[in-house]
């Protein structure tokens, strides 16, 4: 399965979700990978 098809079949929301993630009204979100008390990472919906 090539990545543009699994963009296609699965929103952000689903993955977000499934790894425990939820962005906020703003679309921002704690990044995963760092310790922060702040979001940093923009979701583009």
């Amino acid at each position: 399965m090539e990545i543009s098809e699994i963009k296609q079949r699965l929103k952000i929301e689903t993955v977000l979700k499934h790894y425990g993630l939820q962005a906020n009204r703003n679309g921002m979100l704690k990044c995963p990978f760092h310790e922060e008390k702040e979001p940093s990472l923009k979701i583009c919906l």
